[in-house]
């Protein structure tokens, strides 16, 4: 169940166990206030500044005047910087430990590429309307999208069973890893549908998830 403000910002999100995790915005004060990480700029007016998790820990995020995330404070205190390109796009995250994921994009703009520490890339691959359509994990594991020749929205996503991709014990034969999506008139995900097999044919082990939207086309359950 999700709940908003005033201004359509999530407030909280609370799940079947009656566990609600709460988001807090920067307030618009004229008290001093310190930043959370020295040397980092104060978050703005309206911006994310803390998620509080159901057993009480805290996630912080600093923000520059753009909006762009600039740091992240988990709830153990771990610190991930992140830093961006003259034209705002991220080149690189970096964790507590100093392991730096590096981004490259393309001349349009799209992400093609996320390099990890080791050197190990995770490719992304689009068609001639800039749709997502493979992505390849650090590990080679791939994952195909199909789109809806009509609407041209998102209508199924296989993650391609391999070796060290989906865990394959208990299975007979190794099985694709497949999502249905159905979305309403106005483009909003009404249902999910996940389960193993292969595509074009009737999936085994179906789990199906519906979304519902309020009068402003906020997700309120799922």
């Amino acid at each position: 169940k999700w709940q908003y403000d005033e201004r359509g910002r999530v407030i909280s999100i609370e799940n079947a166990l009656n566990q609600k995790v709460e988001y807090f915005y920067t307030e618009l004060t004229l008290e001093n206030r310190e930043p959370i990480i020295k040397g980092l700029p104060l978050n703005a007016f309206g911006q994310l500044e803390k998620i509080k998790h159901a057993d009480g820990t805290e996630e912080h995020f600093i923000h520059d005047a753009e909006g762009r995330l600039l740091a992240h404070v988990d709830p153990k205190q771990n610190i991930t910087r992140y830093e961006y390109d003259e034209a705002g796009l991220i080149l690189s995250r970096t964790d507590a430990l100093n392991h730096k994921l590096k981004y490259k994009w393309d001349r349009l703009g799209r992400l093609t590429r996320l390099i990890n520490e080791n050197g190990a890339s995770y490719q992304f691959f689009y068609d001639v309307a800039s749709r997502l359509v493979k992505e390849i994990d650090f590990d080679g594991k791939e994952t195909v999208y199909h789109y809806d020749e009509k609407s041209g929205q998102l209508a199924t996503s296989i993650e391609v069973a391999s070796a060290y991709g989906q865990d394959l014990k208990d299975r007979a034969a190794p099985k694709d890893r497949i999502q249905q999506f159905i979305f309403d008139s106005m483009g909003r995900l009404e249902q999910r549908t996940a389960g193993y097999g292969h595509y074009g044919l009737e999936l085994e082990e179906k789990q199906t998830e519906e979304f519902a939207y309020d009068y402003m086309g906020r997700i309120i359950q799922a």
